[in-house]
């Protein structure tokens, strides 16, 4: 595999800004090991073997499922494998991990179509693409759906910022060991149920990511006028090769929300997360949940690209 081409578009195709914040030597060393974990974990056989058995297929063999490294023009390859979307096999969808270049919209239009064909075993309903926010956006191409946005700022800079502080009495409370989450799966619940258009496009965070986040010391509970009113959570992690404190939960109970709370909530996280562990704050917020972005770009985070799904069977551009 040509893994330095690989690297180079992996690093050309996340903004500048973004890597002066890591700084470049510390950005290209995480984004070479995402690169080559991701490598070694999708080519190996046995889980390949255990990835077959949890999303079966017939008639696919469980090397099919490997990541595959293939040549969608005459002088640009990929790394490609399948994937099914909630692990839904009747959602199934190609994933492109890396670019050996950029390619333009056509190109795009047109490897979208030879892979669907190449993974046909599996019938595809898609391919998903990575979109940076400072090259063509490929929402804009025929029958795009936008799926991920990747949102990040660091966190020193945003701390800085003017920001309007509610008239209620807003508190963060540390748990330290996760005890709330009977509370927080309650509250997601009500959430759900009161917004059934967000099934399928948010996702409840595990008991066990919900207690990595307490250990971490990025887990609290929200009071507004001494009432239980959410929680904010936050965990060590990398999103693409960017390391930083990833946004694991955000969530208000319904009577909190459209009171101009979720900015201030955020806020009071980020100067009580660890900077000297992590500079920066980042995570993913899906493209239909405009409140969410809006409040993202409001607190001072920047977009950094996202995940486009371009369907099989789609025109080229004329």
């Amino acid at each position: 595999m040509h893994n330095t081409a690989y690297l180079a578009w992996l690093l050309d195709s996340t903004p500048a800004a973004v890597r002066a914040w890591v700084g470049e030597a510390s950005f290209t060393a995480s984004m070479r090991q995402e690169l080559e974990e991701t490598i070694q974990h999708r080519t190996d056989p046995s889980q390949a073997a255990s990835y077959a058995q949890a999303c079966p297929i017939p008639g696919a063999r469980a090397d099919e499922y490997l990541l595959r490294e293939r040549r969608v023009q005459a002088d640009a390859t990929v790394l490609a494998g399948i994937h099914f979307y909630g692990l839904d096999i009747e959602r199934p969808f190609v994933g492109v991990f890396a670019q050996s270049r950029h390619f333009t919209p056509h190109e795009v239009l047109a490897a979208t179509q030879w892979l669907c064909e190449d993974f046909a075993t599996f019938q595809p309903q898609a391919v998903q693409w990575w979109s940076a926010a400072d090259r063509p956006d490929l929402r804009t191409l025929p029958g795009a759906v936008s799926d991920l946005r990747l949102v990040a700022g660091p966190i020193e800079a945003i701390n800085r910022l003017p920001l309007a502080m509610p008239k209620e009495t807003l508190r963060l409370i540390a748990d330290a060991d996760g005890a709330s989450y009977p509370a927080y799966a309650e509250l997601y619940a009500r959430a759900l149920a009161a917004n059934p258009a967000w099934k399928g496009k948010l996702q409840q965070t595990t008991e066990e990511e919900y207690i990595a986040c307490a250990h971490a010391g990025g887990l609290y509970v929200v009071e507004v006028d001494g009432d239980y009113a959410g929680v904010i959570a936050a965990l060590p992690d990398v999103v693409r090769g960017i390391p930083g404190w990833v946004m694991m939960e955000e969530m208000l109970d319904t009577r909190f929300r459209g009171r101009g709370l979720a900015r201030p909530m955020q806020r009071l996280l980020l100067a009580r997360l660890d900077t000297q562990r992590h500079r920066l704050v980042l995570g993913t917020i899906n493209d239909a949940n405009l409140p969410s972005l809006r409040t993202a770009r409001g607190a001072g985070r920047e977009e950094v690209g996202g995940w486009v799904f371009l369907p099989a069977g789609e025109p080229a551009l004329r």
